[in-house]
């Protein structure tokens, strides 16, 4: 063999190797790039659930606090409306609530408040089938309720007198509290979670990222808002801009 065809084998050699090495090379750091915008995602997803969490905090304490108390016990029986205004009323900004159901051990209701225009929401909190499964399994519910176009988170408990602080007697009555996801919210939530907060109603699901989106360096994410069934009545749709992902997406 000619010496210059031997050359021409072995640069052949060299540059297929080469191209192997690239490639091999390319889908390494694809790997890597995905492991990394995978780690992101998680960590972005843990810290959105941490802070709707702790923002929720004040209407589950509101919930609780409220809830192993002798005067509430002897409220849901008499419905002073003036133990109602001073207590519960007035309690309602502290808690940043805007709405307070007190029921009677048969559900029927002894006091409602709201602070919002729309008074019907009064009759809008326990439909057909509530009443026996909210508080079946525990002492204290979480759920979410439309309010025309916007929804409002709800936290519930039983009551029970002081010294009942395990919750073991019978009840003496429920008592609700409710917070509305409206755009003031939603944009204190966004401001929290440094990122753009949603609400998207259940019947535009189909517009809903079926999972996490990197498209743009954004993450997209959902969370449902589940009816007191345990069915979504709404998801809250998060987008997070990251320039770590939009680095490594413009890597790959």
């Amino acid at each position: 063999m000619k010496l210059s065809t031997k050359l021409l084998w072995i640069l052949f050699a060299l540059v297929v190797s080469f191209i192997g090495s690239l490639a091999i090379i390319k889908q390494w750091q694809s790997q890597n790039v995905s492991i990394i915008l995978e780690n992101r995602e998680r960590e972005t997803a843990r810290g959105t659930d941490k802070i709707i969490e702790l923002m929720r905090k004040s209407l589950y304490t509101y919930s609780y606090d409220y809830t192993i108390w002798d005067d509430m016990v002897q409220f849901v029986v008499s419905g002073d409306p003036t133990w109602a205004k001073e207590n519960i009323e007035e309690s309602l900004p502290t808690y940043n609530a805007q709405a307070a159901w007190v029921f009677r051990p048969d559900f029927t209701l002894t006091y409602f408040v709201t602070t919002l225009s729309d008074k019907t929401i009064q009759d809008r909190l326990l439909t057909e089938g509530a009443q026996q499964a909210l508080f079946a399994k525990s002492p204290f519910c979480h759920f979410f309720i439309a309010i025309n176009d916007e929804v409002m988170e709800i936290c519930g408990a039983t009551i029970h007198t002081t010294s009942d602080t395990d919750r073991k007697m019978p009840q003496q009555g429920y008592f609700f509290v409710g917070r509305l996801w409206d755009k003031a919210y939603l944009d204190e939530l966004s401001a929290a979670l440094d990122c753009s907060a949603m609400v998207v109603p259940k019947d535009k699901l189909e517009s809903v990222p079926a999972g996490t989106s990197r498209k743009g360096g954004t993450l997209t994410f959902h969370r449902p808002l589940n009816a007191w069934d345990g069915n979504p009545l709404a998801f809250l749709l998060i987008r997070s801009f990251s320039p770590l992902v939009e680095h490594f997406i413009s890597q790959s």
